[in-house]
């Protein structure tokens, strides 16, 4: 008896600082019924689960419960051997769950939600009974430090194994190759070549993890040159803000000197266009002046007066006086007018 209790505990050892992924492929695949569609039967369609290549899932898995609609008879359906999938009739779309559980019973059950696609993406598109509508999801299971048996059964499917250490050792290793165009790190395990037998392979998506990886590689590639291209344009930026400063702050020789010059000419300018208008004023009084003697206020005044005399008005007044008054400052202003 002491030997298969040492069996059993030697399969039930976990592995330490191990991480497994499984990857895996979930969908739905409708066909238009056509002229054979009904009020409540337009559509039969397959809800499934797969590997990605249409591998053998029951490697690992031990069974699969789809929950459809409520209005659908026995709405949880389990499916206990591959392929892991179920075919049903209907007319509308609804999100389906999944629950995929495993062989080794010490590991929790994962749950997955799909919505059922009956019609195409685009409206425009009619329907064609023989063009479905193929809607799926690709994932991958991580198992963190499975046992040992179960670690067996996830590599015989084609998991990809790696310890804590392997796994940051190829982060590492694919951070420093990052400029090259060759991918770092082992390939991983060839898939089970064991495949299911479904009923419709030639619609499904085949994932290949070599083109992602090598997708994912060139945009890595083309942000590193981005970031480059960017870094340069902002040294070159910093370069013209610095030379530009430089030139703000330094004086131009020279540029004092000719400012002062400038100013003096400007000076020089203004003092001849004040000579020229004097000049213009002397010119335009010439040695024989005519003088047109113009009545002064007090004279608009008197004159005033003497036009309402006429009129009858019985006040008088002396424009003689008027006359004498204004006599003197008519003379000194053309002693000042006229040149000596």
């Amino acid at each position: 008896m002491a030997a298969p209790s040492s069996s059993r505990e030697t399969a039930d050892k976990r592995l330490p600082n191990t991480f497994v992924a499984c990857p895996i492929v979930y969908g739905s695949i409708a066909f238009y019924l056509g002229k054979k569609a009904q009020e409540y039967q337009t559509h039969s369609w397959t809800l499934y689960v797969r590997g990605p290549q249409d591998e053998d899932l029951s490697a690992f898995v031990s069974k699969v419960a789809f929950t459809l609609h409520p209005s659908f008879a026995q709405p949880v359906r389990e499916v206990t051997k591959a392929p892991f999938q179920i075919t049903e009739t209907g007319w509308g779309e609804f999100e389906a769950g999944i629950r995929i559980y495993f062989k080794d019973s010490n590991e929790q059950p994962v749950d997955l939600f799909h919505h059922l696609r009956l019609y195409p993406p685009n409206p425009a598109h009619q329907l064609n009974p023989k063009k479905p509508v193929v809607s799926e999801n690709y994932d991958e299971i991580v198992f963190c430090n499975p046992f040992t048996k179960f670690h067996s059964m996830l590599m015989q499917y084609g998991g990809s194994s790696k310890s804590a250490a392997a796994a940051a050792a190829a982060a590492a290793a694919a951070a420093a190759s990052s400029s090259s165009n060759a991918t770092s790190g082992a390939p991983p395990l060839p898939p089970n070549p064991n495949v299911t037998t479904t009923a419709w392979p030639e619609h499904y998506v085949m994932f290949d993890d070599a083109m992602d990886m090598e997708m994912l590689l060139s945009i890595h590639q083309h942000i590193q040159r981005e970031l480059l291209e960017t870094k340069r344009r902002l040294v070159d930026c910093e370069t013209q803000v610095v030379d530009a400063q430089q030139g703000y702050s330094a004086p131009v020789p020279g540029t004092t000197s000719s400012t002062k010059a400038s100013s003096t000419k400007t000076k020089q300018s203004g003092q001849q266009k004040q000579g020229q208008k004097k000049d213009a004023n002397a010119s335009a009084l010439p040695g024989d002046i005519e003088v047109k003697m113009e009545p002064t206020g007090q004279q608009a005044k008197t004159a005033s007066a003497d036009s309402t005399k006429d009129e009858g008005n019985n006040s008088a007044v002396d424009t003689s006086s008027a006359m004498d008054v204004d006599e003197p400052a008519m003379t000194a202003a053309l002693q000042i007018a006229v040149p000596s």
